[in-house]
């Protein structure tokens, strides 16, 4: 059983349009991205933390899949220490 979180209450506008889906079961808070974006942290098109907070602090690891794709590991090492 999950429950939906609400998108506009917990994310902030300049992220809400790369977000499908947020909600949280009892494996902690689900953030599921919209086609074409991915987490650079996680290499993975959703979030997984245990907490609404932990998962608002990786909103920033988000980016275009295509712009992704083209990074060298350097790069995405760099993109992820800046944000």
């Amino acid at each position: 059983m999950y429950k939906q979180i609400s998108i506009d209450k917990y994310i902030p506008k300049k992220h809400q349009h790369k977000v499908d889906e947020f909600f949280k079961d009892s494996d902690g808070c689900w953030l599921n991205l919209k086609e074409g974006y991915i987490s650079a942290h996680t290499e993975a098109t959703s979030l997984h933390e245990d907490t609404i907070n932990e998962v608002r602090k990786q909103l920033n690891t988000i980016i275009l899949e295509c712009d992704f794709e083209v990074m060298t590991r350097s790069e995405i090492s760099k993109f992820l220490k800046e944000n």
